[in-house]
């Protein structure tokens, strides 16, 4: 008997600020922290702390380092 495996394409769950900060982006566009903020209203701080959790979840790449840091979605 054969092993079937089941892939999902099912994204992990997201809270509000997660959702908002990941609407901000359209497939393969680079986005800055300062563009995100301007783009979600919240503050930097909780921009790159939102943006990191996306990035451990696999659904932001991130791209440069330091002050060339951008953001795309995965």
């Amino acid at each position: 008997m054969g092993v079937i495996l089941l892939v999902s394409d099912v994204r992990p769950a997201l809270d509000g600020d997660e959702e908002r900060v990941l609407s901000a982006f359209s497939p393969g566009v680079l986005l800055s922290s300062s563009r995100v903020v301007a783009l979600t209203g919240f503050g930097k701080e909780k921009v790159l702390r939102v943006l990191k959790g996306l990035v451990t979840k696999g659904l932001v790449s991130v791209q440069g380092s330091d002050r060339s840091t951008h953001y795309v979605m995965s």
